[in-house]
């Protein structure tokens, strides 16, 4: 049994699954984007958003 002060190879498992975690991010963002992509691309862009609060845009106002 080791003790506490022995070093038994964590820090390296550490590096190596955080560098895992990561890779597994930039893929999974990488395939959202792309899925992204291929939705706009087959239904079009999205229409604009409409704000309720706003209501119509006004009149642009002329100077007298």
């Amino acid at each position: 049994m080791t003790g506490v002060d022995q070093p038994t190879g964590h820090p390296i498992g550490i590096a190596l699954g955080f560098f895992g975690l990561a890779l597994f991010f930039i893929a999974i963002f990488v395939v959202m984007a792309y899925v992204g992509h291929r939705r706009r691309v087959r239904n079009g862009p999205p229409p604009p958003p409409v704000y309720p609060i706003l209501g119509k845009p006004r009149e642009p106002h002329t100077k007298d």
